[in-house]
């Protein structure tokens, strides 16, 4: 889960949680009192448990253990875990621990009635016993029922009261290491509260019945209760079965999604809602592998740097100033290319050309903004900032000349950059458009392309681009000033030094100051 404070934990009340759980407490325990009670009293057979000689047990020890055992489950129990709750939603960044501890609420108050009923099983049978021995199973039986009438019923009330709570640590996914689920838990409390507990207190009732020389009728009750207490039991725990399985295959598979997998399909094996859930799943990440395709495609086509950006702002039509360096790259006499090979080799060399600029563009960290025939436009601080953008355009020109130079292409190449202020942004309407840069930096890279292909150079860079980068100081080798077409004042130009695929080195004298590029 994210650091963020959500609204949903703002939406908790631990005030209102803290007095509802107490009350559930309350009410949960008063109903395992009249459960033990009725048990001792009239259900289980045994001694008089209301008589003279058990009065002080009755109506001292009980009561007094009664009010100790409601104040520490009841008042202590959920004022600790209130202010441990207002801890964990005041933290700025959760932990996993925070969030656990927030789904365990209803773990932390059953276990805490179980020991208070613990409490009462360990102290209040010796004392009925010390009075009647005959008492002690009995009223070691009825806390038993009693107690998980208790837990059962406390787990199911604070889960549906602590739900806002669970709402809020599960925003970030299930904190529980294994991703625990409660489904089957809760089916057993529901069976353990409905059958499983009546029919304990029947076949105990009969047995004593039989064990005192009861009629026929007695062991066929008993026979019956056996039968219908295993029964329950095992119909219980395979209809359990049925309904998690399903579910568990779901679990899985959203694992599987969440770590990156959309190649996961759940196998539709329930005739049951459980299996229109599975095969809801399939047909949902069926969709996410078709928006993940087009995400691809779209990568593929505009740059994955550019694609994010559109689909994180949406399209930004009046632009953003942008302090970037721009790479022109082109096939110098692409047309003869054309002429002297057949179509299919053509389109082959000029993908291997473009693999090597995408490639050399990337690595450096660069966007090739669009294909212009056989040439491509690059820019490298845009979309996103590049604080060393000069420095990676002028890299990736010399790497994109040895990459051609070592795989023998037969044709030159040359590239023209520039660098300064543009406006970036989307051109076009709501319903077609594209990411471009516009300014003089973009113009100026695209004459010292030409100026490349006339003079023969591999690549040609502008005194903006090689300004404040730290390339080699021989790497670029400066030619004076130039007179580029469009350009009121002549540009600073410097070409690579190193030799490019059939480039002939021109000497630096060749490129004098104040020579034109018409």
């Amino acid at each position: 889960m994210s650091g963020e404070r959500t609204g949903v934990a703002h939406e908790v009340d631990v005030d209102v949680v803290r007095s509802r759980l107490t009350r559930s407490i309350v009410v949960s325990s008063l109903l395992g009192v009249v459960v033990m009670s009725g048990l001792v009293g009239f259900a289980l057979p045994g001694a008089e448990v209301y008589t003279r000689q058990l009065a002080p047990v009755n109506f001292v020890l009980m009561p007094a253990y009664i009010a100790v055992a409601c104040a520490f489950a009841a008042v202590y129990v959920p004022r600790r875990v209130a202010r441990r709750l207002r801890e964990v939603l005041a933290a700025s960044e959760p932990s996993r621990q925070d969030r656990l501890f927030a789904v365990s609420i209803p773990v932390v108050l059953t276990r805490a009635q179980a020991l208070a009923w613990g409490g009462s099983l360990v102290l209040l049978p010796p004392a009925y016993g010390y009075v009647d021995a005959r008492l002690f199973p009995v009223t070691a039986v009825a806390i038993v029922c009693g107690g998980l009438v208790v837990c059962a019923n406390s787990y199911l009330l604070a889960e549906a009261i602590a739900r806002p709570v669970s709402a809020w640590a599960l925003e970030g996914g299930n904190p529980r290491p294994d991703g625990g689920s409660n489904l089957s838990l809760r089916a057993q409390l529901g069976w353990l509260l409905g059958t499983g507990v009546p029919l304990f207190g029947v076949i105990l009732v009969v047995s004593a019945e039989i064990h005192s020389g009861g009629s026929d009728v007695a062991v066929s009750v008993l026979a019956i209760g056996v039968v219908g207490l295993v029964a329950g039991l095992v119909l219980m725990i395979l209809a359990n079965r049925a309904i998690v399985a399903p579910v568990r295959s779901v679990r899985a598979a959203m694992a599987a999604v969440e770590k990156g997998d959309l190649d996961v399909d759940v196998v539709v094996f329930d005739g049951t809602e459980l299996g229109d859930l599975q095969s809801g799943f399939n047909r949902m990440v069926r969709g996410l592998r078709e928006r993940e395709r087009l995400r691809d495609l779209l990568d593929r086509q505009v740059g994955a740097p550019i694609a994010e950006t559109a689909v994180r702002n949406g399209p930004e039509f009046d632009g953003q100033l942008r302090d970037v360096a721009v790479l022109f790259v082109d096939i110098v006499g692409s047309t003869g290319l054309v002429e002297r090979c057949p179509p299919k080799e053509a389109v082959r060399l000029i993908n291997q050309f473009f693999r090597i600029v995408v490639g050399e563009i990337a690595g450096h960290g660069g966007v090739v903004n669009k294909f212009e025939g056989d040439g491509a436009l690059a820019i490298f601080g845009a979309p996103e900032d590049l604080p060393d953008g000069r420095s990676r355009a002028v890299e990736s020109a010399a790497a994109i000349v040895r990459r051609a130079r070592d795989e023998q292409v037969p044709y030159r190449i040359a590239i023209g950059i520039s660098a300064g202020t543009v406006v970036a942004g989307h051109v076009g309407t709501d319903t077609r458009f594209e990411y471009t840069v516009v300014g003089a930096a973009v113009h100026e890279a695209a004459r010292l392309c030409e100026v490349a292909k006339r003079r023969g150079w591999s690549a040609a860079a502008a005194g903006s681009a090689i300004a404040g980068t730290s390339i080699a100081a021989d790497a670029w080798v400066a030619c004076g000033e130039i007179a580029l077409r469009g350009r009121s004042r002549p540009t600073a130009v410097y070409r690579l030094a190193a030799a490019g695929p059939g480039e002939p080195v021109v000497p630096p004298g060749a490129s004098a100051r104040g020579a034109s590029a018409r």
